[in-house]
C-alpha cells in the first residue's frame, strides 16, 4: 500500500475502481472520488516515469554500441590469436588489457546513469555540476570517459607491439561508431540540421530588423557550413550529437 493506495487499485480502470470503491467498499461519494483522482494521479506519474525511463534505455543502448562493437573485435582478435598459440604473448596482454578498460567504462557508465537517471546527454553536465571533470571531450563518445592512466598504458603497450607481418596492429581508444550506429547518427544531425534551416530561412523571409536580419544571416552561414562538414564527415572522425557541434 503506498499512501493508501492498495496495488491492485492501480491495476483497475477507472470505471472498475469507481465501482469498487461504492459498491464493494461502500465508501461515501466523496470518499471514493478523492481517492481515485489521487489513483489516477499516481498511475499518469509513473506512466511518465516509465515512459522517460524507457527513452534513457534507449538512448544508453544506443550510446553502449560503440564500446560493445569495439569489445566484440577485441574478443575476435583474441580468439584469433589464441588459434595461432598467441596466449600469453605481448600482443595477447595488449587486447586482454584493453578489453578490461573497455568493460570497465560500460560498467561505470551504468552505474553513473542509473545512480543520476540521467541521459547520455545530460550526464556530463550533472557530473561536472558535482566537481567531477571527464578526462576528455565532451562525452558524446566513450573513450572521453577512459582514464588517461588506463589510456596511456593501453596505448603504450599496443605502440610497442612489433608490425605483423600483414595488415597493420590494432589501433586502441579509436573515436569511432559502428556502421549502422554512425548511419543513424549521421542522418538525425542532417534532418535536424535541414529542419533548422528551413525554420531560420522562412524567418529570415519575413523578417524587416536589420539585426535580426544580420543574425539570421550568420546562423545561415554556419548551417550551410555545418552541411558541407557533415557531407565530408568519415567514420573514423568524431560525430558530434548536434551540427551545432560540427562549427563550434
Amino acid at each position: 500500500m503506498e499512501n493508501g493506495i492498495r496495488k491492485m487499485w492501480l491495476t483497475m480502470s477507472e470505471g472498475r475502481l469507481r465501482e469498487h470503491l461504492t459498491q464493494r467498499l461502500r465508501l461515501p461519494s466523496s470518499v471514493a472520488e478523492r481517492t481515485i483522482a489521487q489513483v489516477m494521479a499516481l498511475k499518469s506519474e509513473r506512466r511518465k516515469a516509465a515512459i522517460k525511463s524507457g527513452q534513457s534505455r534507449s538512448l544508453w543502448d544506443e550510446f553502449f554500441e560503440a564500446p560493445r562493437h569495439e569489445a566484440a573485435i577485441v574478443r575476435v582478435l583474441k580468439a584469433q590469436l589464441k588459434k595461432q598459440g598467441g596466449e600469453g604473448t605481448a600482443k595477447w596482454h595488449a587486447l586482454t588489457l584493453y578489453g578490461d578498460v573497455i568493460n570497465t567504462v560500460i560498467a561505470k557508465l551504468k552505474a553513473e546513469s542509473k545512480a543520476r537517471n540521467a541521459t547520455p546527454a545530460k550526464l556530463p553536465s550533472l557530473l561536472h555540476a558535482e566537481g567531477f571533470t571527464l578526462p576528455r571531450g565532451d562525452g558524446s563518445h566513450w573513450t572521453d570517459y577512459v582514464k588517461n592512466s588506463d589510456l596511456v598504458r593501453v596505448r603504450d603497450l599496443f605502440n610497442a607491439l612489433p608490425p605483423p607481418t600483414r595488415g597493420k596492429n590494432k589501433t586502441p581508444f579509436e573515436r569511432m561508431l559502428p556502421p549502422k550506429t554512425y548511419k543513424k547518427r549521421k542522418a538525425l544531425v542532417s534532418a535536424r540540421l535541414e529542419a533548422d534551416l528551413a525554420a531560420t530561412e522562412r524567418e529570415l523571409e519575413v523578417t524587416h530588423d536589420p539585426d535580426r536580419i544580420k543574425l539570421l544571416s550568420d546562423q545561415i552561414d554556419k548551417m550551410y557550413r555545418a552541411q558541407f562538414i557533415l557531407d565530408q564527415h568519415k567514420r573514423n572522425t568524431p560525430l558530434p550529437l548536434t551540427w551545432h557541434g560540427l562549427v563550434s
